[in-house]
C-alpha cells in the first residue's frame, strides 16, 4: 500500500468514525491518534481537552500523566480535512509546539487555572497541571498530524522549560504508514539443517 492509499483509508476511518458518533473530525482523529499512541505502548491511557484559546495562542487537544515516571505528555493536534494529502513546515510544527508550551506555563501560574470556567474544557487539565507542577519532571509534548512532515523539517531538539526537560515529538501520517507498513512484511526463515 502507497502512502497515497493509506492516507485515503486513514481519512475514510476518520469520517467514518464521526459520521456514526456524530462528533467533529478534528476531535475523532485525536482520539484515533491518541489510541494508535496506546496500542504502540507510548500511553496508558489519554484524556480528551479539545482547548483551544485563539486570543491567549494557546492550544491543547489530549493530554496523559504518568505518575511513574513522573512525564506529562500534551498532544497537540494539526487536523487538515482535505481529500489529498498535504505536508507539514517546520514554522507549523514549532507554532505548534508553542501553544502547548504556553499552556503549560500559564497553567503552572497560580491564577490561570482559576481564570477558567470549571466547564471549559482545558479547566480540569490546567488544574491538574498547577497540582503536579512540583512532581513533573518531564514534558512531552506531541504534535500529532494527518498532514506528511516536510523533508525539510531538521531535528527537534529537546530543551528546558523553565526547571521541566521538555521533548518533542511529531506523529505524522507518514510514521504511521512506515510503522504499519513495517509489519505487513513478511521476511523469509532460512533453515539450514546440515
Amino acid at each position: 500500500m502507497t502512502l497515497t492509499e493509506y492516507y485515503s483509508e486513514f481519512m475514510q476511518d476518520i469520517y467514518a468514525r464521526a459520521g456514526a458518533e456524530k462528533d467533529f473530525c478534528g476531535v475523532v482523529f485525536s482520539e484515533r491518534m491518541c489510541e494508535y499512541l496506546m496500542d504502540q505502548a507510548i500511553i496508558e491511557q489519554y484524556a480528551q481537552v479539545g482547548f483551544k484559546k485563539s486570543t491567549r495562542g494557546v492550544k491543547v487537544d489530549a493530554w496523559s500523566y504518568n505518575p511513574d515516571t513522573e512525564v506529562m505528555h500534551l498532544f497537540i493536534a494539526d487536523y487538515r480535512a482535505n481529500k489529498s494529502m498535504e505536508h507539514i513546515a517546520q514554522t507549523e510544527v514549532t507554532k505548534n509546539f508553542k501553544k502547548v508550551e504556553k499552556f503549560f506555563m500559564k497553567s503552572i501560574e497560580p491564577g490561570f487555572h482559576s481564570s477558567l470556567e470549571e466547564t471549559e474544557p482545558g479547566y480540569a487539565l490546567s488544574r491538574e497541571i498547577y497540582e503536579k507542577r512540583d512532581s513533573i519532571s518531564v514534558i512531552n509534548i506531541v504534535l500529532l498530524s494527518n498532514a506528511s512532515l516536510s523533508s525539510r523539517v531538521g531535528a527537534i531538539n529537546d530543551g528546558k522549560l523553565k526547571s521541566y526537560n521538555i521533548t518533542y515529538d511529531v506523529w505524522d501520517i507518514s510514521r504511521l504508514w512506515r510503522i504499519d507498513s513495517s509489519k505487513n512484511v513478511k521476511e523469509d526463515i532460512i533453515i539450514d539443517f546440515k
